[in-house]
């Protein structure tokens, strides 16, 4: 509705803001809470120079608990429009295309 702004950015996930009557802007929700994904940080000396060996990197990939890997650099009214968006579509570094509802 008209008393919200939906905004978005390196955190990957949009979030919701409510605009009271004066204005004054304050956090809501966010559209995806984050999921809690297997650490990638400790590993076992073994596997660390098997990998190495493999693939010529320590790097271990990690991947967030959000739908979007990458901060969110577009987004786009998909149903609606601006003063009651009833859908929107969003783009990130990563290259996904997210709609939300």
């Amino acid at each position: 509705g008209g008393d919200k702004i939906l905004a978005a950015g390196h955190d990957c996930v949009p979030v919701a803001f409510h605009v009271d009557a004066s204005g004054k802007l304050s956090q809501g929700s966010r559209l995806e809470e984050a999921t809690q994904v297997e650490s990638a940080g400790e590993t076992k000396a073994r596997d660390r120079f098997m990998r190495i060996d493999n693939t010529g990197t320590e790097r271990v990939d990690s991947k967030l608990g959000t739908t979007h890997q990458s901060q969110i650099n577009s987004m786009r009214i998909m149903e609606g429009d601006k003063a009651d968006a009833v859908r929107v579509s969003t783009t990130a570094g990563e290259g996904a295309l997210v709609t939300w509802n």
